[in-house]
């Protein structure tokens, strides 16, 4: 799913982006008239509500964009349908690994457990939202051009090398010989964790 999900973020980045280039740059004697002979009463209009239309511009870039804003959330926010999905083939994944922890040493067992369980946050929680950040430094261009379709390629292979990365430090804890081991990897994932969200912090 990686490449669909890099796609779908970046052409979600350049919607959220052109909309507040919009209504940051809002005029309304810039915008269009179905009927040309109506503008002249949606101007008195809108004098008679705000004092002037240049009030109603500020009106716009300001309170009407704030409004707007804490509706939607931040622009690099991931939405809880995004997460929803990637936690359940999160959690459904590392299913696959728990009989291993049957017949292990309570503290070896309850180790492996966590390690899994630091799996599920980081594919579920961290990876979902450091992709739709990477996105907005990279949106994507209007034209869609070759390079638009290179970057979305260079973005799939990280997400897929960091992801990989993971994926092997839960297995080197399932085949780990001691606690230690155990204990050092999961560790490791956790630094992992803060330095993702640290890297990409909105």
């Amino acid at each position: 799913p990686f490449p669909l999900m890099v796609h779908s973020a970046r052409q979600y980045m350049r919607s959220r982006l052109d909309m507040a280039e919009q209504i940051s740059n809002f005029s309304v004697h810039a915008a269009q008239c179905f009927d040309e002979d109506d503008r002249e009463i949606v101007f008195k209009t809108i004098t008679q509500w705000f004092g002037s239309l240049s009030a109603f511009d500020e009106h716009v870039h300001t309170k009407v964009k704030a409004r707007v804003s804490g509706y939607l959330g931040p622009p690099a926010h991931t939405p809880y349908r995004f997460l929803l999905l990637f936690g359940t083939l999160a959690v459904l994944n590392q299913l696959d690994f728990l009989p291993v922890t049957i017949g292990l040493p309570p503290e070896e067992a309850l180790l492996r457990v966590l390690c899994h369980m630091s799996q599920v946050v980081l594919m579920g929680f961290c990876n979902p939202q450091w992709i739709m950040r990477l996105a907005r430094l990279a949106p994507a261009t209007p034209d869609n051009n070759a390079r638009d379709v290179a970057t979305t390629i260079g973005l799939t292979i990280l997400a897929l090398v960091i992801c990989l990365g993971q994926n092997a430090m839960t297995l080197a804890v399932d085949s780990a010989e001691n606690v230690v081991a155990s204990a050092a990897t999961l560790v490791f994932l956790a630094i992992e964790a803060v330095l993702l969200q640290v890297l990409f912090w909105e």
